[in-house]
């Protein structure tokens, strides 16, 4: 978030690069997807929330098979 504030793209695009290197957890996406708009729409984050995104919906994806048979 701070790199965001004073906008340091680069440190933001390593930074995006470490935690996308981290395994995944729901707390960790719902984290990533949970931080202010200007964070969300830049190019060099965006790796990581859609990485967090496609997490997700295969998560509940795969709940969803388990509970409610297709």
């Amino acid at each position: 978030m701070a790199a965001d504030k004073f906008e340091v793209l680069s440190c933001m695009r390593h930074c995006s690069q470490l935690l996308s290197s981290l395994p995944m957890t729901t707390d960790s996406a719902l984290l990533y997807l949970d931080h202010p708009c200007s964070i969300l729409k830049a190019d060099e984050v965006r790796p990581l929330t859609d990485a967090a995104k496609e997490f997700l919906a295969n998560k509940y994806n795969d709940f969803a098979k388990l509970v409610i048979p297709i």
